[in-house]
């Protein structure tokens, strides 16, 4: 019912999507509830194909981050395939595995990014992106990660394959201005 990204470039926002999905029925209570997200949110809004479409062009030739990844892109799996993705779930885990809560709500509390109305997707998008940035500095600065590459090899402890959940796959991908890149967020709802 909600796709919305933010392009940042050095911890700051320079391009944002947002775009609510028309469902063509009236919202439950739960998802009202959960998201508020209302009908009124989503009448007249796009169909899901167009909005979809318009969201990879947004997305093209990019490098994709999220919270909790494979909740997101399972939804956008089920339309079309990305190509890179950063999952800020399984860095914030391979960065502080001391921590016991890795969720979005506890991490944007704990490193005190703003999140105003968690599970709204533009909302999420944001605070995903500020945590992003949080994460690469304390790679770059205390754990000698220089490069998106080096994510798997200077962050994952050689026992970390005890502490993986079967379903779930994290994939780090570099190009060629490695943590320079311009990041787009990614949530959906």
């Amino acid at each position: 019912i909600q796709i919305a990204a933010s392009k940042m470039y050095k911890g700051n926002i320079i391009e944002q999507f947002d775009e609510f999905i028309d469902p063509g029925h009236p919202l439950s209570a739960f998802t009202t509830e959960l998201t508020g997200i209302t009908d009124n949110h989503v009448k007249g809004s796009k169909p899901l194909l167009q909005v979809l479409q318009e969201f990879q062009d947004f997305c093209r030739d990019t490098v994709l981050v999220a919270h909790n990844a494979t909740f997101d892109v399972g939804f956008m799996n089920a339309n079309y395939e990305r190509q890179g993705l950063i999952d800020t779930l399984e860095f914030a885990r391979n960065l502080y595995p001391e921590y016991k809560r890795h969720g979005l709500g506890p991490l944007t509390k704990r490193f005190q990014v703003s999140l105003e109305h968690h599970h709204m997707a533009n909302y999420d998008a944001e605070a995903t992106g500020r945590l992003l940035f949080i994460f690469l500095k304390e790679a770059r600065e205390n754990r000698g990660v220089n490069d998106l590459s080096e994510l798997n090899t200077k962050l994952v402890s050689k026992d970390s394959y005890k502490k993986a959940r079967v379903k779930h796959a994290t994939i780090y991908v570099q190009n060629q201005t490695g943590l320079k890149n311009i990041f787009k967020l990614v949530s959906l709802s």
